[in-house]
């Protein structure tokens, strides 16, 4: 699949659900480079408690930057063309 990502054929969106070591795997690694942006935003598991004003709040903001993603990925995908 980093393969896929690399040659623009797919692009790898990390959810972070909950506190874990997901830096420390062959993915996480990768993601460091700068190519891969997890979401919610910093990195933040969506479960954590007293980071987020609601429990509404990771989840909007994963569903938001996924959209946006989708959105650059087609116009970079038809700038291609």
């Amino acid at each position: 699949m980093i393969a896929k990502h690399k040659g623009g054929n797919c692009h790898i969106i990390p959810v972070i659900t909950r506190h874990c070591l997901w830096k420390d795997t062959a993915f996480g690694k990768y993601a460091e480079l700068g190519d891969i942006q997890a979401l919610p935003s910093g990195e933040r598991p969506i479960v954590s408690r007293g980071i987020w004003d609601s429990k509404e709040e990771p989840y909007v903001e994963t569903v938001t930057g996924i959209k946006s993603s989708i959105r650059a990925y087609r116009q970079k995908k038809e700038q291609a063309v």
